[in-house]
């Protein structure tokens, strides 16, 4: 999964050769120590670290939408960086 080129605010996330640099994505639990198996998936062509794109899966998909993954910026819940479990 990954962009045709370098992603944006709620931009939705298609299949793309595993060669573009857009596809390459960096598992970071250590933003979420309090709630074991939740974790951003960040995107490795972010260039704002302090909020970088993630993937992210809308809630509608749970009630029924159509599946489509999206690259959002990560949405922290306090200054110490900590993300809510979803």
């Amino acid at each position: 999964m990954g962009r045709a080129r370098v992603a944006f605010q709620n931009e939705g996330l298609t299949s793309q050769p595993c060669s573009a640099p857009t596809t390459v994505w960096v598992l970071h639990p250590d933003l979420s120590p309090a709630t074991p198996g939740y974790f951003p998936i960040i995107n490795a062509t972010t260039t704002d670290f302090r909020r970088p794109f993630a993937m992210h899966l809308p809630r509608k998909v749970v009630s029924g939408g159509p599946l489509q993954m999206r690259a959002r910026r990560l949405q922290f819940l306090t200054g110490a960086k900590t993300l809510p479990a979803r």
